[in-house]
């Protein structure tokens, strides 16, 4: 039998993810259902964009953004007037989005990122003292972090927070670390709908820009 605690918590999810939703017994079953539904979607997710998604684009931590209050009004049929915050969630970028895609090196921090950028900044470093034929190409990175997906009662709709962004003016410092000089990128309401069973994007919502 589910604990007091659990549901309370599987209440609270009902207020986040839709009042029309039947809930199981417990808030772990809640996170479970959850999870499968939004490992489907990131699934269609980067087949759709296959080409963007090489390793070490993604965050390995959720965006904390809320998606705003008409957006989640129009799209998912929300009545409060308010921005909705998707809740911390216990399973990580790396365990739902790395495992829809398949591709275990997609999810990684930001130092990582940094350091991946180093070593193809050092072999390129090499290849011009040395004079080489061929010198590695300059490195362009590109990171995306998103929320955490918030569906509506019929799990028919979603809406998710992508930050998309590409670093400015990647530089090898001495000491062997690499420092951006800045980063360009947008924040947008990502909405998806299920259609013949496979997730597709059918709206955005631009959020802001950054530079």
């Amino acid at each position: 039998m589910a604990s007091g605690w659990s549901r309370l918590a599987a209440a609270a999810l009902v207020l986040l993810y839709g009042s029309g939703l039947s809930l199981p017994a417990s808030a772990e079953d809640v996170w479970e259902r959850l999870d499968r539904e939004t490992i489907a979607l990131f699934k269609d997710i980067v087949a759709t964009e296959a080409d963007t998604f090489q390793a070490c684009v993604v965050d390995s931590k959720w965006l904390k953004y809320d998606v705003m209050a008409e957006t989640a009004k129009k799209y998912l049929n929300h009545h409060i007037h308010a921005d909705l915050s998707p809740r911390h969630h216990p399973s990580s970028p790396a365990e739902i989005i790395g495992r829809s895609s398949g591709k275990s090196d997609l999810v990684c921090s930001d130092e990582d990122s940094l350091d991946r950028i180093g070593l193809v900044l050092k072999e390129r470093q090499a290849a011009v003292a040395k004079a080489a034929a061929t010198v590695p190409s300059m490195p362009r990175e590109i990171r995306r972090s998103y929320s955490y997906p918030i569906f509506d009662a019929e799990f028919r709709t979603a809406v998710i927070v992508r930050d998309h962004g590409h670093s400015v003016g990647l530089h090898l410092r001495d000491d062997g670390k690499v420092r951006r000089r800045g980063m360009h990128g947008d924040i947008t309401a990502l909405i998806y709908r299920k259609i013949r069973g496979r997730w597709t994007l059918i709206a955005t919502d631009g959020y802001a820009t950054y530079s």
